[in-house]
């Protein structure tokens, strides 16, 4: 599922998860995000497997810029980021974040 996940294959996921119970890694859910933004995968992840996520998920959408994925998890989620997601943002250019 990881694979699936990272590569934002949502039909695949919902699949495995209906079919195997399998569960994705915050780890994919991460690498998900980075390239990018999978919102749709998210929104998925967030209704049936919520205890997947971590601050790592929005830490790693402001690092790259995905403001709609940063404003989303915001709203949906209490994880929020870690000290240094503004820092590493505003590093890479996205001031915006």
């Amino acid at each position: 599922m990881d694979g699936a996940t990272q590569n934002g294959h949502l039909d695949v996921v919902k699949w495995l998860h209906r079919v195997h119970h399998e569960c994705c890694s915050s780890e994919a859910m991460s690498l998900a995000i980075r390239y990018e933004g999978h919102l749709d995968m998210l929104k998925w992840l967030h209704a049936h497997l919520p205890k997947a996520f971590s601050c790592i998920m929005m830490d790693t959408a402001a690092k790259n810029g995905h403001l709609d994925v940063v404003t989303w998890l915001h709203r949906h989620r209490r994880e929020g980021c870690s000290e240094s997601a503004p820092r590493q943002a505003a590093q890479n250019g996205h001031f915006e974040v």
